[in-house]
């Protein structure tokens, strides 16, 4: 049986695929999935999974809305005092901000070295 994949669940039915970073607003757990290309949720209280933003397993740039959002392959994660979420966004090189509407890209690197953990 496989441990890993990308499945939106309760408790350990949930499949992630390389997690890479987590973050915490005390009340949710956000987790950067990198091989499954988004930004997932785990509800403290409950242990429910889902995905925040991003396409399970859909790669891309887009800024967007929830499953209208895209990342490629993000690695790390953090939250502010305001609760937007900052995710390093390996594949694109950008620093992504979420303002609780849409995901947009903040920050771009021109190196093309990765960002680093946030």
């Amino acid at each position: 049986m496989s441990i890993t994949g990308a499945v939106d669940a309760t408790g350990p039915s949930a499949r992630f695929n390389n997690p890479t970073s987590i973050v915490s607003d005390g009340t949710n757990i956000y987790v950067a999935d990198r091989n499954n290309h988004a930004i997932r949720k785990i509800v403290i209280a409950t242990g429910a999974v889902s995905t925040f933003a991003g396409q399970l397993g859909v790669p891309g740039s887009n800024d967007g809305t929830g499953s209208n959002a895209r990342f490629y392959s993000p690695e790390s994660i953090a939250i502010d005092a305001a609760g937007n979420l900052y995710v390093g966004d390996h594949g694109t090189y950008r620093i992504r901000r979420s303002d609780w509407l849409r995901f947009r890209a903040r920050f771009s690197r021109r190196s093309p070295q990765p960002p680093r953990s946030l």
